[in-house]
C-alpha cells in the first residue's frame, strides 16, 4: 500500500510541473488596455486555454462558468464597468471555502451584496477610491509578487474616473502601497489564507502591467503545491 501511495504520488507531482493551470478570467479592457492579463497567461503556459469574460456583457456567463469548472486561479479585474452583475456573494462562498485562488482588483467596494463581505474576508477593514496617481512603493523586496518589477507607474487612462484603490488592511498582508502622511496605505494585498490577492492597484493599466501579472499568476497558481486538479488525482488512487 506505502509502495502503491509513493507511485501514485510521484506520478501525480511529476504530472503537475507540466499541467497548464485552469484559470477563470473576467477583466475589463477599455482604450487599449486590459490585455495584459491575457499576455501574461500566454507566456507563462502557451498551451493554456482560459475561461475568459469581458466588461458587462460578459457578466452572466462569468457567474456561470465559477460554479461550472474547478478553477486553480480566478481574475478579476474590474476597473470601468458596472460592478452589479457579478455574482459577488457566489464569489465570497468560493473564497470562503478555499475553491480557488482569486486575485481581485475593484474601483469601487461598495453597493452589490457581497461585495464589501468579500474585503472584510479578505482583510482589509477599509479603502478609498483616488482619481490621483501616485508611484506605488515596495513594503516587502523579498517577496516574489514584485521580483523583477523596476517600474510601478500606471499609464493615466482619461475616460475613467478612479485610478487607483487605496486599501487599509486588518490581517491582510502588503506587499506594496503607497505613503500617506507618516503611514502608508495599501496597494497589494496577500490575504489571509496566503493563497489570494486583494489589490488597490490595476495592473490592467501599469507601465509593466504583463510583467506584474505574470507574478501574479505565477503566485496564484503556484503557491499551493496542489492545485484542483492534482489534489483529485491524488484522490482517484483510492
Amino acid at each position: 500500500m506505502k509502495y502503491f501511495l509513493f507511485l501514485c504520488v510521484f506520478s501525480i507531482s511529476t504530472s503537475m510541473v507540466y499541467a497548464d493551470p485552469s484559470i477563470l478570467v473576467y477583466h475589463d479592457v477599455r482604450d487599449d488596455y486590459g490585455n495584459a492579463v491575457i499576455d501574461a497567461i500566454d507566456e507563462l503556459w502557451p498551451s493554456c486555454i482560459p475561461d475568459v469574460y469581458t466588461g458587462t456583457a460578459g457578466q452572466n456567463g462569468f457567474n456561470a462558468a465559477l460554479s461550472s469548472g474547478s478553477w486553480d486561479a480566478v481574475v478579476i479585474e474590474c476597473w470601468c464597468s458596472d460592478l452589479n452583475g457579478i455574482d459577488w456573494l457566489q464569489i465570497l462562498d468560493m473564497y470562503n471555502n478555499d475553491d480557488a485562488a482569486f486575485f481581485i482588483y475593484c474601483f469601487n467596494w461598495i453597493g452589490p451584496d457581497g461585495l464589501l463581505d468579500l474585503a472584510h474576508a479578505m482583510g482589509i477593514e477599509a479603502w478609498s477610491p483616488s482619481p490621483y496617481m501616485a508611484l506605488m512603493e515596495v513594503l516587502d523586496y523579498s517577496h516574489p509578487l514584485v521580483q523583477g518589477i523596476s517600474d510601478w507607474q500606471q499609464y493615466y487612462v482619461e475616460s475613467i474616473i478612479m485610478q487607483r484603490v487605496a486599501l487599509i488592511h486588518s490581517d491582510a498582508y502588503p506587499v506594496t502601497g503607497w505613503e500617506y502622511g507618516s503611514d502608508y496605505v495599501d496597494g497589494i494585498c496577500v490575504a489571509p489564507n496566503r493563497r489570494s490577492i486583494i489589490s488597490g492597484f490595476c495592473p490592467a493599466y501599469a507601465v509593466e502591467g504583463v510583467a506584474i501579472w505574470k507574478n501574479i499568476l505565477t503566485y496564484l497558481c503556484d503557491e499551493g503545491s496542489l492545485n484542483s486538479s492534482t489534489w483529485g488525482g491524488i484522490k482517484a488512487c483510492f
